[in-house]
């Protein structure tokens, strides 16, 4: 099957309106407190709650594995993959997802054996195609860039389009393979259920004894130390580094590790099956506060994008942590065409964009909502948004009629009638809570407590068209006009 628009979910129509603080691929700030990190979740756009792996293909896409299909997430909508839709998905529990260096999706399954996704083709492996077992736990490219593939009964190397099997009869301690880390000396490092940690290195397999490490391990991750990090069943996380095994429980808020995460910053972050997320960092493990999201429950999988956000995959849904340094957003709109004439920030942390024809739209926790003539704006041409003392969010027109937003709701406000007539370009709210009205073509309003005060040429403005309005430290007003140059109005009086 060739890759097509199949099942999408949260489709969000719009056009991408803008880009704040853009910057180049950044991991989360190792500085800051956990707490600090944006959260963003979801759960009723996903076709099952419980995400259990996730990866980004080179191409940008975020790849999810849940019990009800494989999922993409191309930034704006989810699409979902299973057997309705495609022919080689032959069960909707997926796994795990792993993408190779040669741009090739590995799709595990729970019983349906295993998926690869090249070139936008699904192509299907099960035991008749020489695969050991139909459920696949885990997945890795080794550094000769074969594929090994964890099962419940044994390992399959993929290699040149052919299988190998790898069993207890060769040297295994266990068949039920949960994990694999692919290290930078090129060892294969193996987790197993009840056999303990086994490493393939020189063409052969060893067991890896140690009273450090416990008999099932979920998770192994290399930092970039070079050290290994185990993540045991009863025992916690238990590292390798210069040839001495190292445990760690202290500090956990939970000892079964279900995964281990390394983020460009070279952060370690742990998932645990009852504690949430936890991580260490600056030689110190640190959990998040009882009342944060990510602090309880079973984190399965973890993964970090190319713009330094962290996935994290739940049994309550997706979770990405992020820093505030790069946001893309797109608004429902059915204007598509509008360009983005003012942003403004309120308050409450949500982002005002006023269009060209396309109303005036706002996102709050990047969740966007929109306001145009359907919704009682009076037209879509928004030149101006402002935020008075008592939260009300104040939008000026281009070609006239100033309107205001409380609770949600959308009133126009009675202005005198030479305001009524005119566009307004700028909305500014000063120490005295009061609101600057610049026109184009009728010149300053000044409005306060229900009244309104007027300032055009006749009162000394040098012209009619006001492009900006501010406040000193002093109280003065400076106002800033098309052709007059720079205004200031001082003790009452305008001065040029």
């Amino acid at each position: 099957m060739i890759l097509k628009g199949i099942k999408k979910r949260c489709v969000i129509a719009g056009t991408i309106l803008f880009l704040c603080l853009a910057s180049t691929t950044f991991a989360l700030d190792p500085q800051k407190p956990l707490e600090q990190y944006y959260l963003n979740e979801w759960k009723e756009s996903l076709p099952q709650s419980t995400v259990l792996s996730v990866t980004q293909s080179k191409n940008g896409y975020i790849w999810f594995a849940t019990y009800e299909g494989l999922v993409r997430f191309d930034g704006i909508q989810f699409t979902v993959f299973d057997v309705e839709t495609t022919p080689e998905i032959r069960i909707n529990s997926i796994s795990v997802v792993y993408e190779d260096s040669a741009e090739r999706l590995w799709v595990g399954t729970s019983g349906g054996g295993l998926i690869c996704v090249e070139n936008g083709k699904f192509t299907s492996y099960t035991k008749e195609s020489g695969l050991v077992d139909n459920i696949v736990y885990s997945i890795v490219e080794g550094k000769d860039k074969s594929i090994w593939i964890g099962t419940p009964h044994g390992i399959s190397r993929f290699i040149e389009g052919k299988f190998t099997s790898y069993t207890t009869t060769n040297g295994l301690t266990n068949n039920s393979v949960k994990a694999f880390c692919s290290d930078s000396n090129g060892v294969i490092w193996i987790g197993t259920d009840g056999g303990g940690l086994n490493k393939f290195e020189n063409n052969r397999f060893t067991a890896v004894v140690s009273e450090e490490i416990d008999d099932s391990i979920d998770a192994i991750v290399e930092d970039k130390e070079a050290t290994i990090w185990i993540g045991n069943r009863t025992k916690g996380v238990t590292c390798f580094k210069n040839g001495q095994w190292i445990n760690y429980r202290e500090g956990l808020s939970n000892n079964l590790i279900r995964t281990l995460h390394v983020d460009k910053e070279g952060v370690l972050w742990i998932g645990t099956a009852a504690g949430g997320l936890n991580c260490y960092r600056n030689r110190q493990f640190l959990t998040f506060k009882p009342s944060h999201a990510l602090s309880q429950g079973i984190v399965r999988t973890i993964w970090s994008d190319r713009e330094g956000s962290l996935w994290i995959g739940t049994n309550d849904g997706l979770k990405q942590l992020k820093d505030r340094k790069f946001f893309s957003y797109v608004v429902e709109n059915e204007l598509q065409k509008s360009s983005a004439k003012t942003v403004f920030e309120d308050s409450k942390a949500r982002l005002w964009i006023g269009f060209d024809g396309g109303g005036i739209s706002y996102v709050d926790k990047e969740k966007p909502y929109s306001f145009t003539t359907k919704q009682g704006l009076v037209n879509n041409y928004v030149r101006s948004i402002c935020e008075d003392a008592d939260g009300t969010i104040w939008v000026g027109m281009q070609d006239g009629g100033l309107q205001k937003i409380v609770d949600g709701h959308l009133t126009r406000q009675a202005v005198p009638e030479r305001l009524r007539q005119v566009g307004i370009n700028v909305i500014f709210k000063d120490s005295k809570d009061g609101l600057w009205i610049g026109t184009i073509g009728a010149g300053l309003f000044y409005f306060r407590k229900g009244l309104f005060t007027s300032y055009t040429k006749a009162d000394g403005l040098s012209d009619n068209l006001i492009r900006a309005v501010a406040e000193d430290k002093k109280g003065n007003i400076w106002i800033g006009t098309s052709d007059g140059g720079l205004n200031l109005l001082k003790d009452g009086k305008i001065t040029v």
